[in-house]
C-alpha cells in the first residue's frame, strides 16, 4: 500500500461477491491461492475489507497493464517505415559498437 491517506468507501456487494470474498479469506481455497499467486502471501486472518482492497488492487493493476498495452499499440500504429528504419539502424549501430568494444577489450 502507498503512504497516502486511506479512505473507506461503501460499496455494494452482492451474494456472489460476498461468497467470493469469503473464499479469498479462507486459506487453502482455490480463490485464495489464485490471489496469492498474483500478490504474494496474504495474512492468515484476512478481513473482508482487506480482501476487497486486494481485489481492487489486482483489478487496478490489470486495467493499467491493458491500458499501457493499448497505448503502446496505438503508438506503434503511428510509426511509419522511416521511423522503423531509423530504429532498426540505431539497434544495428549499437550492436556494432558493442562488438567493436568487445573485440578491442574495452568492454
Amino acid at each position: 500500500m502507498s503512504t497516502s491517506t486511506l479512505s473507506r468507501k461503501s460499496v455494494p456487494v452482492d451474494a456472489e461477491m460476498s461468497t467470493f470474498t469469503r473464499d479469498i479469506r479462507t486459506p487453502g481455497t482455490p480463490a485464495r491461492e489464485a490471489v496469492e499467486a498474483l500478490v504474494g502471501p496474504l495474512p492468515d486472518h484476512l478481513s473482508e475489507a482487506q480482501a476487497l482492497s486486494t481485489l481492487l488492487n489486482v483489478a487496478r493493476d490489470k486495467v493499467q497493464e491493458t491500458a499501457n498495452a493499448s497505448g503502446y499499440a496505438a503508438y506503434a500504429a503511428t510509426l511509419n517505415e522511416e521511423d522503423r528504419a531509423a530504429a532498426d539502424h540505431g539497434r544495428k549501430r549499437r550492436h556494432e559498437r558493442a562488438r567493436r568494444r568487445a573485440e578491442a577489450g574495452t568492454e
